[in-house]
């Protein structure tokens, strides 16, 4: 499901949902890294502010978790309620495979629980709907495609865009599939709009090999990223041999800007339906439903948010105060912040916060570089050193707001990220096809936590 027990109506839905975000938008308008830029610490409510500051870590935990208390504000408890009422709940049941891959084939634990997460739910789909052939979209190394042909015999082709994916899943194939050449095969094309023709040639070629030409296909996709998932559901529509899709949508923060403003963002690609079109110009949502709306729908959910014990969330709040100052300074000395690592939060505490502070000033050339639109305002190393300390000093006492800022958005997540997928079920039931949503991965291993399906 991905429409509230609460609710019968899309249009209802969306309505209130839409309703609801604009009133609460400064918890997620902005990327967190201008939470001082753009005030939104101040933008807490004081009752909300000392609810949380009088009690433990197990009070915030418990309010991600929809669970109050008697001393909370009605405010607050009236915000929770309207979150509980928007977001569905999707059963966590779907049955995971006991399998292990090759010692040597570099699967990270979170892909891996992916990936055995999500073939019992292709087999299910695949045996409800009499396939036998399954189109695998963004099949990189081959590791689901070989999965669906080890475990339940189906007939995979496996496309990605990346020549060199598809050299080594067939070099894969060499070591550790042989008996699976006539069966899995690897198309290298990148996949758009117009893919029609060329999907077309490739079943063609690997599916009716001497076979009826009218068996059944269904499109699966892993890593359905930003725009891809939109592009797939497309030509799920044009390509009469695919009667059935099961894919992972995610990274909707990179979905296609098609024109950006100072106050609104307007997206390729969002919102796809019609019915959510309408309500989303009415509403003038893209003015607070932008690029930082989409991460949130992407990122850290309630339950891992609840998981966390009270070392993760103050690095994880430290990381995100720190970095906001940094680019408090940067915005005022008119200079731009670049990362030089792709991971460049420290994650050793020293249990003075002052101290880390200090050391993560001591260690911003080593993870950030500075670019100046002005070469003749640069500021030197001292001189902008001296400029962090100073707003260190003066955004101090906030620091303990960091973690309930990253509460209010983690209750949220859900809501926001299912705004998305009901969405892309209109967009599908629009065109006359079934389609529903059902959770896929423990998001505690994987924020990648829901599958989108559809049956022609």
């Amino acid at each position: 499901m991905s429409l509230p027990a609460n609710y019968t109506s899309p249009s209802e839905y969306f309505s209130d949902a839409l309703t609801f975000l604009n009133k609460y938008q400064w918890i997620y308008r902005g990327p967190n890294n201008d939470i001082i830029v753009e005030k939104t610490l101040k933008n807490i409510p004081y009752e909300w502010c000392q609810y949380f500051k009088k009690s433990t870590l197990d009070r915030l935990k418990s309010f991600v978790n929809k669970e109050t208390d008697l001393d909370i504000p009605k405010s607050l408890a009236d915000f929770l309620h309207e979150v509980q009422s928007l977001t569905p709940t999707y059963e966590y049941n779907v049955e995971k495979l006991e399998f292990k891959f090759a010692h040597n084939c570099c699967l990270s634990s979170k892909k891996s629980h992916e990936i055995l997460s999500l073939a019992p739910l292709v087999d299910t789909i695949c045996k409800q709907n009499e396939i036998n052939d399954i189109i695998d979209i963004g099949c990189g190394l081959g590791y689901l495609s070989h999965l669906l042909n080890d475990k339940y015999k189906y007939n995979v082709l496996g496309i990605d865009c990346s020549l060199k994916y598809i050299e080594l899943a067939y070099k894969n194939q060499e070591k550790l599939h042989l008996n699976s050449k006539e069966s899995v095969n690897f198309e290298a094309h990148f996949i758009n709009e117009d893919s029609k023709n060329e999907i077309e040639k490739l079943i063609e070629k690997n599916f009716h090999k001497n076979e009826v030409k009218n068996n059944k296909i269904c499109l699966v996709g892993l890593h359905a990223c930003a725009d891809l998932s939109i592009t797939i559901l497309d030509l799920f529509s044009k390509l009469d041999a695919v009667s059935s899709l099961v894919i992972m949508p995610c990274c909707y923060h990179r979905i296609k800007v098609k024109r950006e403003t100072e106050v609104a963002d307007f997206f390729e690609n969002f919102p796809s339906s019609a019915v959510l079109k309408d309500l989303f110009s009415d509403a003038q949502a893209q003015v607070f439903i932008r690029r930082p709306f989409l991460r949130l729908a992407c990122q850290q959910t309630a339950n891992s948010f609840i998981n966390m014990d009270k070392r993760e969330l103050d690095i994880q709040s430290r990381n995100c105060f720190f970095r906001a100052l940094l680019q408090a300074v940067a915005t005022e000395e008119k200079c731009t912040v670049q990362r030089l690592k792709r991971k460049s939060g420290n994650t050793k505490t020293s249990g003075c916060i002052d101290e880390e502070f200090s050391m993560y000033v001591d260690n911003l050339g080593n993870n950030h570089k500075l670019a100046y639109k002005d070469r003749n305002l640069t500021l030197s190393e001292a001189g902008f050193r001296e400029k962090m300390f100073e707003k260190w000093l003066e955004h101090k006492e906030d620091y303990d707001l960091v973690s309930i800022l990253a509460g209010l958005q983690a209750a949220m997540q859900s809501l926001c990220e299912n705004l998305l997928l009901l969405d892309r079920v209109e967009f599908l039931k629009e065109r006359g096809y079934k389609s529903h949503v059902e959770r896929v991965t423990n998001d505690c291993i994987s924020p990648r936590c829901y599958a989108l399906i559809a049956e022609k």
